[in-house]
């Protein structure tokens, strides 16, 4: 380990847990009108294809019920929850809900991703970089954070892990939750909204953009970033994302690929979600449920191709992750947003580094198209057909090296 990677490493110390429980407290009452209301969305839709209210789910991450309560006329398919959420008695819960069981199935990206875990594709030795809100400590990320730095503006403020943060890193790297559960993060926490104007600032987002890229230009060839996952839109024209062209141009010329959320834009990689029935198999392709439309109100059409044969799909309902609240507590989100999928294309980059220190983003999306579960809305992952192309295509290369030896003896 060099002296600069020493330094580095000496610097990083997350953030403390907000210990203090912040939920809402409501009615069963209430609750009850929260439910029809959620109905009524889900309806209008389901009817309106047009429609970018997707978020309906009953987010009892934020809520908490003020005595007993029936959610037996709720849908199964629309609950929020995390450990803290303290539910009626079975025969007051959804037909076919199980917390317990959605929360354990919900873990695991599906499509036997896990039997690549088993066999040692893990991402190991591979590092990424995550740039989101504040993160705290928690046992699926645990000693894989090399390197934590905050950019805010009260430099001296004391954060608190964020919901948001501890998320992403577990999609990306958490052993139970994470795609690359092996490999380790270099994490810059900024806010991506200025709270006092109310509108979207990238202004922090850019400075541990340019961090980034300044630490990976220090960094042995054999130990850069590889990727850095940035769950938000970096449009020119966003207050603070002036210089966007630039930065992505020089990480470029480093080996440092920048995934976000609206990248379709200016590199053609087209990207959308999935939902999925967490009463059936994660691993059976059957269990690919498309989102008809944009996956949130906050996207719009032009972050992902029209032709859907040209976009991969990335599981976000229905996802199990780290919860801020606890360093052992999980949360299960039953509408996922666009910000699970860039950690999660990250984490499958990094299984690919693993294979081939030369694979590049586009080969990547090139491949995972081939390779992919076609359905109407898009092309799902497959990440063991993808993985097995990467690894035959390397056998390849390696004996066309050995036959031009063989050729060209010495």
């Amino acid at each position: 380990m060099n002296e600069n990677m020493q330094k580095i490493i000496a610097n990083s110390k997350l953030c403390p847990i907000r210990k203090e429980d912040r939920r809402q407290v409501i009615s069963s009452d209430d609750l009850c009108k929260y439910i029809e209301t959620i109905k009524s969305k889900q309806k209008s839709f389901n009817e309106d294809i047009n429609s970018v209210n997707y978020e309906n789910s009953i987010q009892f991450v934020f809520l908490k019920v003020h005595g007993e309560f029936d959610l037996s006329s709720a849908n199964a398919d629309t609950i929020t929850f995390d450990d803290r959420t303290a539910f009626p008695d079975a025969e007051f819960l959804p037909n076919g809900f199980n917390p317990t069981h959605f929360k354990e199935q919900g873990k695991d990206y599906g499509l036997n991703l896990k039997s690549l875990h088993e066999k040692g594709i893990t991402g190991k030795g591979g590092k990424i970089a995550i740039i989101d809100q504040s993160l705290s400590d928690h046992e699926e990320y645990h000693n894989k954070i090399l390197h934590y730095e905050e950019k805010y503006p009260n430099p001296f403020a004391k954060h608190f892990g964020a919901m948001h943060g501890s998320a992403v890193t577990s999609l990306a790297i958490g052993t139970n939750c994470g795609v690359a559960p092996e490999a380790e993060v270099y994490y810059f926490a900024t806010p991506f909204h200025d709270f006092n104007n109310d509108v979207p600032d990238r202004t922090y987002v850019m400075e541990a953009l340019r961090r980034c890229i300044e630490i990976n230009k220090k960094l042995p060839i054999n130990e850069r970033i590889s990727a850095v996952s940035i769950s938000a839109e970096l449009n020119p024209s966003i207050q603070g994302c002036e210089k966007i062209d630039e930065y992505l141009k020089e990480a470029k010329e480093i080996g440092l690929e920048v995934i976000y959320c609206d990248m379709f834009k200016k590199r053609g990689l087209s990207m959308n979600g999935y939902n999925r029935d967490m009463n059936k198999d994660t691993n059976d392709e059957a269990n690919i449920i498309p989102i008809t439309n944009l996956i949130d109100g906050r996207m719009s059409q032009d972050w992902f191709n029209k032709d859907k044969s040209k976009t991969i799909l990335i599981p976000c309902d229905h996802r199990t992750m780290a919860s801020e609240k606890g360093y052992n507590e999980y949360m299960h989100t039953a509408r996922g947003g666009f910000s699970w999928l860039p950690p999660q294309v990250t984490g499958l980059y990094a299984l690919a580094k693993q294979i081939d220190r030369s694979f590049t983003l586009e080969r990547m999306w090139d491949t995972m198209l081939k390779t992919g579960i076609k359905t109407e809305h898009g092309i799902a992952v497959a990440p063991v057909k993808f993985i097995e192309v990467l690894e035959q295509e390397k056998i390849n290369t390696q004996k066309k090296i050995m036959d031009l030896d063989n050729n060209h003896p010495k």
